[in-house]
């Protein structure tokens, strides 16, 4: 069993489109999720290196998209908005054309992989949006970062105990045991990667890799200096949406793509909606922020908002 393990964590971590995979998983009796799980943080465990097999690439041949032909990137940072944008995105360019990373594992696909693709959407950091080949339009949607933090407890806080406990989701596990100021000034909370100042470490040019362990990649760098990075590069989007201007902000994405604007925006992962269709989510009362989450949110979020303000310039001067 060890081998033929071995053979199908080598073939998943080299495509997405590994044959016989789907299969050999079953008859291994091994759940899919637990293997996407265990992919996803190998490279984050000291000694073993992400890429098992020898070869480049063991997957099937995989006709790669002329260089100059249009590719979209949407780096996806969570609580933005990004799932009914990313629905939107796979209904323009066809499901065909997505790429299947949606965790930033970019880093792990070949490069024949990722030049099969027109459309990659994903919680992406910005430094895996430039593995991807040709001239692609960048995009990503930003949100107030007081806002998206007490959103990410409170979807946190909503994950059922059995999700939590299989995945060893570890902010979820903390949202479920402390209320929202208790959370908040928790130490290992406050310097978290995806809490501290995630809105910076994304836009930086650093990789983060390590952040659904808790690392923070980078750290020999000055948060200070990844703000200055993070505003930087924002200049080097395509576009910047606004999750407080939602609609307008699709608006402008379909002119620039030359796509149809959909008739209805269909907010999907919307918290009220997610509690009711989700069965991984259970339902919780919202906590009320108050003067002393805000003192306890200001650390947390002092640098995001000041690339957040930038990129609400940015907005604000486009004219699509």
């Amino acid at each position: 069993m060890s081998s033929d393990y071995d053979a199908v964590i080598a073939s998943l971590m080299q495509s997405a489109e590994a044959p016989d995979a789907a299969d050999k998983l079953r008859e291994l009796q091994i759940d899919p999720e637990t293997v996407q799980h265990l992919i996803k943080h190998l490279s984050q465990i000291p000694g073993v290196k992400p890429n098992p097999s020898p070869y480049l690439d063991v997957g099937p041949v995989h006709d790669v998209v002329d260089l100059d032909s249009e590719r979209a990137v949407f780096m996806h940072i969570p609580r933005c908005g990004g799932s009914t944008l990313h629905n939107i995105l796979v209904n323009w360019y066809g499901p065909v054309n997505l790429h299947s990373d949606r965790v930033n594992g970019l880093y792990y696909y070949s490069a024949r992989n990722l030049a099969s693709k027109k459309l990659f959407s994903g919680h992406y950091d910005y430094y895996a949006t430039q593995l991807v080949p040709g001239n692609p339009r960048l995009m990503v949607f930003l949100r107030d970062p007081r806002d998206r933090l007490i959103s990410l407890y409170h979807i946190h806080r909503a994950h059922r105990e059995e999700l939590i406990e299989r995945r060893n989701l570890v902010l979820a596990r903390w949202a479920n045991q402390y209320d929202i100021n208790e959370y908040f000034a928790h130490p290992e909370v406050r310097a978290h990667p995806a809490i501290n100042n995630a809105i910076t470490r994304h836009l930086s040019s650093q990789p983060q890799l390590g952040q659904a362990l808790g690392n923070v990649d980078g750290a020999y760098l000055p948060i200070e200096v990844l703000r200055d990075q993070a505003i930087g590069n924002l200049a080097n989007f395509d576009f910047i949406g606004l999750m407080q201007h939602y609609d307008i902000s699709v608006a402008r994405l379909a002119k620039l793509l030359g796509k149809q604007v959909p008739a209805k925006i269909a907010h999907e992962r919307n918290f009220d909606t997610l509690i009711e269709t989700d069965p991984n989510m259970k339902r919780i009362d919202r906590q009320i922020p108050n003067a002393k989450t805000h003192a306890l949110l200001d650390e947390l979020v002092c640098e995001d908002e000041i690339v957040y303000e930038f990129a609400v310039q940015l907005f604000e001067n486009i004219d699509i």
